[in-house]
């Protein structure tokens, strides 16, 4: 009988090669073996992000978290899942303490942690966007159905006042082209609210140059300021000291120490999520 690491190398095998319920089961076989293994419950919740069982993932990183609480990979993973399921606030607490805890120890998802909160306030943006248009969609279908039965009112209280023949057909005519005109009148107020509201919240999908990371290019999140005065995402910049210590724009060596926050540049982006809910 397999040990719960080798349970843990055939998941793996299994995961790369995309069978993802072959490494599901495998690594269910490594929790039963050592139930206490946070990385056990990590893998299989990747192995069921890519099935779209995000419930599933969910409940492993919190099974993960309750071993490790400050498991970067673990919240990072809960905070894709809980995304998935469009509990954005919810989410959004959680990606927030795993980029906190991935900048305390320099971990790597850092930059994915970070374009991951972009993510989810696009979609939260767009969620709510999408619920404002059914409620929209929903009051014009009331009010188009109040508008119907008014009409027929009128029409029947025709029929009561004993109007027949031409008399009634052109009273009925006027009747059903008045309220024909009244429909369309509130099916363009309808649609020119929306296409208002679409413009409002497209006009500004341009990021300015000033609030973009020259890394990643992405809308700056926790920008800091280097010696030489360029200002980086924290998260870029410390991956890329990784790999030599030099600043990207002078070449000289830097450190974190050497970088403080640029809040001047942080209120300006978080302005600019503000007016434009995409980002």
């Amino acid at each position: 009988m397999p040990t719960a690491e080798e349970f843990k190398t055939i998941g793996n095998d299994f995961y790369s090669n995309h069978d993802f319920e072959a490494a599901i089961m495998n690594y269910s076989q490594a929790i039963v073996k050592n139930p206490k293994n946070v990385i056990y419950y990590q893998n299989r919740a990747m192995a069921y992000s890519k099935l779209g069982k995000y419930e599933e993932m969910e409940r492993d990183c919190s099974k993960a978290l309750e071993i490790l609480p400050n498991s970067v990979k673990a919240l990072y993973y809960l905070g894709i899942a809980l995304t998935a399921l469009r509990r954005f606030r919810q989410g959004a607490e959680v990606l927030d303490k795993a980029y906190a805890e991935s900048v305390k120890m320099s971990s790597a998802l850092s930059p994915k942690i970070s374009e991951q909160i972009l993510l989810l306030k696009e979609q939260r943006h767009s969620h709510e966007l999408e619920s404002v248009r059914r409620q929209s969609d929903s009051l014009l279908t009331y009010m188009l159905e109040l508008l119907e039965k008014d009409k027929q009112e009128q029409l029947n209280e025709l029929k009561a006042q004993g109007l027949s023949g031409q008399a009634l057909r052109s009273e009925r005519q006027f009747v059903q082209e008045e309220f024909l005109d009244k429909e369309k009148q509130i099916i363009s107020t309808f649609k020119a609210s929306q296409k208002g509201s679409q413009n409002g919240n497209s006009a500004m999908e341009e990021i300015p140059d000033y609030l973009a990371d020259p890394i990643s290019f992405n809308l700056f999140m926790d920008p800091v300021v280097t010696p030489a005065g360029q200002t980086y995402e924290r998260s870029w910049l410390l991956e890329h000291l990784k790999g030599g210590g030099k600043d990207p724009l002078t070449r000289k060596n830097l450190s974190p120490k050497d970088l403080y926050p640029n809040l001047a540049v942080k209120k300006a982006a978080e302005d600019f999520m503000k007016r434009n809910g995409k980002y």
